[in-house]
């Protein structure tokens, strides 16, 4: 059996082998690897984007902003195959998925992570909020995850002034619809500085007030002189108007 180069006659690629006797095995009798015809295929339908994601799954770990443009550039030079943005694209989400793991397993690690955090960082503040089913006997579902490290607590209340800004935003990827809220202050020079935050199912009145209110509790908001800041988020505006208790001087927008 033998098989050269079908882009040039000439080229030096050649394989050439036969069948043992005693075997039903083929033993390769002639090699040369090199191509001299300085021509290649561009069109492989074998190179899936699961034999890419395999392929440069360390690369793909050691590098995740690695951008899809970049990424598919260099395979298609190095694979010498033609591979699409889109190919390129679910190639680094299965790369990161085997490494990751799938997400909806990553839930059943949800009380180990509480864990460490208790251990890691004593004092901090999880809650956690789930709803039933809708499969009957099946495990409650995940909908709702605060969460203020104590070291964050204490940062606050040691060097930032009374001013929380407060904000929402889209989850992208896997968590694609549910949002995510966030409590940041001030420091003593004008940085950021990250308070809390929380994973919701949806932004309102309702998430903005479960979220407000463990805030308060961690940041004890009972006296005068807070001020928040914000830009009009979803229900935020009725959130703050149910803690009638707070004792802020202002919203600002």
């Amino acid at each position: 059996m033998e098989a050269c180069c079908i882009h040039h006659p000439e080229c030096k690629w050649i394989i050439m082998a036969s069948r043992m006797q005693r075997d039903k095995a083929f033993q390769i009798k002639t090699y040369n690897p090199i191509h001299t015809c300085k021509e290649w295929h561009h069109e492989n339908r074998t190179i899936t984007s699961s034999i890419i994601a395999r392929r440069y799954l360390k690369e793909i770990g050691s590098n995740r902003d690695w951008k899809v443009a970049e990424f598919r550039d260099r395979v298609s030079v190095e694979l010498r195959a033609q591979v699409t943005l889109s190919q390129a694209k679910r190639a680094k989400m299965k790369a990161i998925a085997l490494i990751d793991g799938d997400i909806k397993d990553q839930y059943k690690m949800m009380w180990d992570y509480f864990n460490e955090i208790d251990r890691t960082n004593p004092g901090s503040t999880v809650y956690t909020k789930f709803i039933d089913n809708e499969i009957p006997n099946e495990p409650q579902r995940f909908q709702r995850l605060y969460i203020c490290f104590a070291a964050c607590k204490l940062g606050f209340g040691a060097g930032c002034r009374k001013i929380v800004g407060v904000d929402g935003c889209w989850l992208k990827g896997p968590m694609y619809g549910t949002q995510l809220l966030s409590a940041v202050g001030m420091d003593g020079n004008n940085n950021i500085f990250p308070v809390a935050y929380a994973i919701v199912e949806k932004e309102n009145k309702d998430t903005w007030a479960w979220f407000l209110n463990h805030l308060a509790a961690d940041l004890n908001i009972h006296e005068t002189g807070w001020t928040f800041m914000s830009d009009k988020q979803k229900g935020l505006i009725k959130a703050f108007n149910i803690h009638e208790s707070w004792c802020w001087n202002s919203v600002v927008f």
